[in-house]
């Protein structure tokens, strides 16, 4: 994996930060502002990663089997601390109260995985043992623009250039629109951060929002973009990638699902796909196991 540049990685690294903790000059946020609380009990395939099992989640994921979580490449890189434990089916940030808490056994990260910018900002965890939870299915049909969205996670509640406001303690909700790349690749540069100016938004970016008030924040890099279908159920279109801190009228960016089929399938099991369209180019995984899982 590349080094990123120090802005960039000190970005990524507030990820990983508590609620107090200031954020750099860079106004890079990979990273709900606005939105609601989720229904208790409605999303337990929405995950936490966390250090310890009682502690604080700081990415979020998403359970696409009863073994493999999949999440942002940039939560597990050797630029942040690799969870340990994976929280599963619970209603909030920290603690014990709800769901279960799983070992991590194995973290699976893109093979073109650098730094967020240039994307493939997905990556894959094994568990330890399998969840007893319902996973989420993953979508081969590509988000488009005009689609409507819904990003789920316990990142900060404010927004600004500093990325004002603590961590949500419960899991909220944010419905958003998907904007098509040429049109976020122009917001974007226009954006007055030096190193998006000249940056280009390709087939694994799928953006999103872009209203004052409404985003994703520090804390949500990892979880779930999900398209809401007719019968009530839900598949997983994105991960929470980047974005600039926040709510400031700039879309964020995720992983595009639809552009990693064929790394997911070589890599998990077990996971379901609810619809049809052409694969990714086949890539060869690269792996951490972690020791003594439990």
């Amino acid at each position: 994996m590349k080094a990123p540049s120090f802005a960039l990685v000190l970005a990524v690294a507030f990820v990983a930060a508590d609620s107090n903790t200031t954020t750099d000059d860079s106004g890079f946020a990979p990273r709900v502002v606005g939105g609601d609380e989720a229904p208790h009990g409605q999303y337990t395939w929405t995950v936490g990663l966390r250090d310890t099992p009682a502690g604080r989640s700081d990415c979020g994921g998403s359970l696409i089997s009863p073994t493999w979580v999949l999440t942002a490449a940039h939560c597990v890189s050797g630029f942040t601390i690799a969870p340990k434990f994976i929280a599963v089916g619970t209603h909030f940030r920290k603690g014990n109260s709800d769901g279960e808490r799983i070992a991590v056994a194995k973290t699976v990260i893109h093979p073109n995985f650098q730094d967020v910018l240039p994307g493939n900002d997905i990556a894959l965890i094994q568990l330890a043992r399998p969840s007893k939870y319902t996973p989420i299915k993953l979508s081969k049909k590509a988000a488009v623009a005009g689609d409507s969205v819904r990003l789920l996670g316990w990142g900060s509640v404010g927004g600004g250039n500093n990325n004002a406001g603590p961590r949500s303690p419960v899991l909220k909700q944010n419905d958003f629109t998907v904007l098509g790349n040429d049109e976020c690749q122009r917001r974007l540069r226009a954006a007055g951060e030096p190193q998006l100016e000249s940056w280009v938004a390709n087939p694994t970016h799928l953006c999103a929002g872009g209203v004052v008030g409404q985003a994703s924040c520090k804390g949500d890099s990892g979880g779930p973009l999900v398209r809401m279908n007719a019968d009530g159920t839900s598949s997983l279109v994105g991960d929470v990638s980047f974005g600039l801190p926040c709510a400031r009228g700039v879309p964020d960016v995720y992983g595009r699902i639809s552009e990693f089929v064929n790394f997911i399938d070589n890599t998990a099991s077990g996971h379901q796909w609810d619809d049809a369209a052409a694969p990714d180019t086949p890539s060869p995984p690269t792996s951490t196991s972690l020791p003594n899982p439990i």
